[in-house]
């Protein structure tokens, strides 16, 4: 079929199904069409005079489809009458710009559809006629790359916090064993200088057993009773700092525990301390032993004390009941003190727990507890308001074997 050339509006030469290109046009044509990128010119009323073979590759559209149609055919419906506004302000000052770097820009496919675009802007003056050239680049693969480069960057961001925050714990970890050594290391010293004191003392007890004075006999046992149960203290504590995984799994009988408790426990609690015991006769034997059980209880009657200080009356009370599963004991140290803050109470048995005040001494205190029970496959629990005292209870397992106990009317109460 002939070809002719034909001029459009804007008196540049372009393609004509009907007429052969002159040989600028052509040259133009090939220059273009050698573009890696999509190219459309178009003359100041935005009108496409010229476009390459990448445009109708990329769009959709052939290359008489687009020439003298307005250039937003290519555009979105939402950004045409902007760009109306845009291409006038061009016209009144052209330069090279480029748009689209860091912005989200659109085009159109021939089917509607759209892909994210960039494009660079340059003025062409034919005579009087200003024209613009606009390069067409499609960045779709680019944003799907950034899009899966930022979720792999913020995927690592987040294994990167998860395991700052894992060594985080392990240091505070870390910290809390190291302290824990340390202390362990000092303690051995301080039995080893018990345990060379006590053997002195026994053998002046001994002695004193000779006189039958009811008064000396009656102290001498109490002394008797005290060191029994520091001596035990120290047999457990060295079989701790060797790291022996032995449990003294032996019950106890709850009275008779708390007969030979109650002199030492009277003994180092401060005098302004009224103590109320209530542990009743008919209470079976609890799994856990005897050593054991008077380390929990100290402890707790300890941090009791603390908290007591400045309370007028000053009661602490230890009392055993039947719990309501029927199937173990709960034993309970009950103080009317100032008791503790809700975020003190939830962390104060975290082993990092460290708040520098002396919450952070009764924590170490009731962690202490807590592996005590532990190992005797109990638990331990806090109920705890200010200035309404402190509960901390002891559920031990028992030795009762048949029907379940019936829970005391006051079970539940503090």
């Amino acid at each position: 079929m002939a070809c002719q050339t034909t001029t459009n509006q804007s008196g540049l030469t372009a393609h004509s199904p009907r007429g052969p290109l002159t040989r600028n046009g052509r040259l133009a044509q090939l220059v273009l069409d050698s573009a890696p990128d999509a190219m459309v010119v178009v003359n100041q009323q935005g009108k496409i005079i010229l476009v390459n073979r990448q445009t109708e590759q990329l769009f959709g559209y052939s290359r008489n489809e687009l020439l003298d149609q307005p250039v937003e055919i290519l555009m979105p419906e939402r950004f045409r009458k902007r760009h109306v506004e845009h291409l006038a302000r061009y016209v009144a000052e052209p330069r090279i710009l480029a748009m689209g770097t860091g912005l989200d820009l659109y085009a159109r496919y021939r089917d509607g559809s759209e892909f994210p675009i960039e494009i660079m802007l340059s003025p062409l003056r034919m005579g009087r006629q200003l024209l613009v050239s606009s390069v067409i680049r499609d960045v779709t693969e680019r944003k799907r790359a950034d899009v899966e480069s930022q979720s792999q960057r913020l995927t690592t961001q987040r294994l990167l916090d998860l395991r700052s925050q894992e060594l985080r714990s392990k240091s505070e970890e870390l910290h809390v064993a190291e302290a824990m050594a340390t202390i362990g290391t000092l303690t051995a010293g301080i039995l080893h200088d018990l345990g060379n004191a006590l053997q002195p003392i026994r053998c002046h007890l001994s002695a004193l057993h000779k006189h039958e004075s009811i008064d000396a006999i009656d102290n001498v046992k109490a002394i008797e009773n005290a060191m029994d149960y520091i001596g035990d203290l120290c047999k457990r504590l060295r079989l701790l700092m060797a790291r022996t995984e032995r449990q003294d799994n032996a019950a106890t009988d709850l009275n008779e525990w708390w007969r030979e408790v109650t002199p030492l426990l009277t003994g180092v609690l401060p005098r302004q301390v009224k103590l109320e015991p209530a542990i009743p006769d008919d209470l079976p034997l609890v799994q856990i032993g005897r050593v054991e059980l008077t380390q929990a209880v100290f402890n707790l009657a300890h941090n009791a004390s603390r908290a007591l200080r400045g309370t007028e009356p000053a009661i602490l009370k230890i009392w055993a009941v039947p719990c309501a599963d029927g199937h173990t004991i709960c034993v309970r140290v009950t103080d009317n003190g100032e008791g503790m803050r809700p975020e003190t109470r939830e962390r104060i048995l975290n082993s990092t727990f460290t708040n520098g005040t002396q919450d952070a001494e009764a924590g170490l205190g009731l962690r202490l507890v807590k592996s005590i029970v532990s190992r005797a496959k109990g638990s331990i629990d806090i109920d705890s308001e200010p200035g309404k005292g402190t509960t901390v209870t002891l559920v031990l397992p028992t030795e009762h074997n048949g029907s379940p106990l019936r829970a005391s009317p006051c079970a539940k109460s503090s």
